[in-house]
């Protein structure tokens, strides 16, 4: 199936410029010809059916969450390791735990909103979630103000990252110093900010 056209092959085309330049468009064609296709330039299967992917989570036997170079800690855990750390976490988002963390997360929130200016727009990633995110993590934890832009730094790095991994369909993940030092450097920042508390 060609992802940007109405093509009836089967044969899933993820270099057509017709995905690339849009690929909600693409996987929403792909989800109705084929919910499961696989990508062979990196062996990757690709899932976009609500069943087939409800499927795959509910089967840890068969379906593993370590899909990645990086360990992700409890999402790229399996079986018993992965209990082991989702107890460890979960004390620590228990509704009695978070309900004390939400009159904090508004004033976050409404501090974030009052600084865009009425009628234009922002960019709903960068202007809002990501500094929402890395705010709720920074007051969740007790860091400093300070933690902010390193890490936001990070969420630009890892993005950048993944979407040249995107373009260069086929090419290896790329694996630059730049990217190392980035990720070292905002692990060195997260770190001075949890002993400082």
């Amino acid at each position: 199936m060609h992802p940007g056209s109405n093509t009836g092959d089967d044969e899933v085309r993820w270099d057509d410029p017709a995905y690339l330049s849009d690929p909600r468009r693409a996987y929403d064609l792909l989800r109705d010809r084929c919910p499961v296709a696989r990508r062979p330039a990196d062996d990757v299967w690709v899932i976009t059916g609500h069943a087939e992917a409800a499927a795959c989570a509910l089967d840890a036997e068969g379906f593993s969450n370590r899909v990645s170079s990086r360990l992700q800690i409890p999402n790229a855990l399996d079986g018993e390791e992965r209990r082991r750390f989702r107890a460890l976490i979960d004390r620590f988002l228990d509704p009695s735990e978070v309900v004390k963390l939400a009159p904090k997360f508004q004033l976050i929130a409404e501090r974030l909103i009052r600084t865009l200016l009425a009628g234009t727009f922002a960019d709903a990633v960068w202007e809002i979630g990501a500094p929402l995110a890395v705010r709720f993590q920074c007051a969740w934890l007790g860091w400093h103000d300070e933690a902010e832009r390193p890490l936001l730094e990070w969420m630009r790095g890892h993005r950048s990252a993944l979407h040249a991994h995107t373009i260069l369909l086929g090419s290896p993940r790329p694996r630059s110093t730049s990217k190392r030092s980035l990720s070292s450097s905002s692990n060195r920042d997260a770190e001075k900010h949890v002993e400082s508390r």
